[in-house]
């Protein structure tokens, strides 16, 4: 895939997001999310065990355009939108399950992977929040194993950053991908 077709399946999923939180005012910044990726075990030393009850604890309502501003002013919004333990995980080696949804391929390997809190995330069914998806880039140039409609493990340095690209808001949470299993 393109970049351009990459930034259409964001922008469409981030849009659709939008649209549902929009559209759902009774919910407070208090309400957790729901997701239903099992909890991980304790993980290898040095490797952080993560799950989406973690990353999607907390209302996250994310800006509809890009923000502007000086670099302080940036980061000061960042920091209401998003609660310091989760700001805290950045650069944390981890281990996470979910389900995934491939953006990107080469030949029959994903480079470029959605990792969702659940299967209903993926293609039909309930709209994502923003912070019940990983982007996962794989670390390989080759890629990884495409292994859709069942829990997988992945393994990486997780990067807590609103990004956007072409105007479209990407997602907060993006990792490089060493390892991606068949969860046991």
């Amino acid at each position: 895939m393109n970049k351009s077709l990459t930034t259409l399946v964001f922008g469409l999923l981030v849009g659709l997001s939008s649209v549902a939180v929009a559209g759902d005012s009774k919910e407070t910044n208090d309400t957790p999310a729901k997701p239903v990726a099992e909890e991980s075990k304790a993980a290898p030393d040095g490797i952080k065990a993560l799950n989406f009850k973690n990353l999607a604890g907390f209302k996250y309502e994310y800006p509809y355009e890009e923000p502007k501003g000086k670099p302080w002013e940036l980061k000061e919004q960042f920091e209401k939108r998003v609660p310091e333990h989760i700001r805290k995980l950045n650069g944390t080696q981890i281990s996470l399950k979910g389900f995934m949804l491939p953006v990107e391929t080469k030949k029959d390997r994903v480079t470029t992977f959605l990792l969702m809190a659940d299967q209903s995330s993926c293609c039909f069914g309930k709209i994502p929040e923003p912070n019940e998806w990983v982007v996962v880039d794989m670390m390989s140039k080759d890629g990884g194993p495409i292994l859709m409609d069942q829990l997988i493990e992945i393994g990486g340095k997780i990067e807590v950053e609103e990004k956007w690209e072409e105007g479209f808001f990407v997602g907060i949470y993006h990792l490089v991908a060493n390892t991606v299993k068949k969860s046991k």
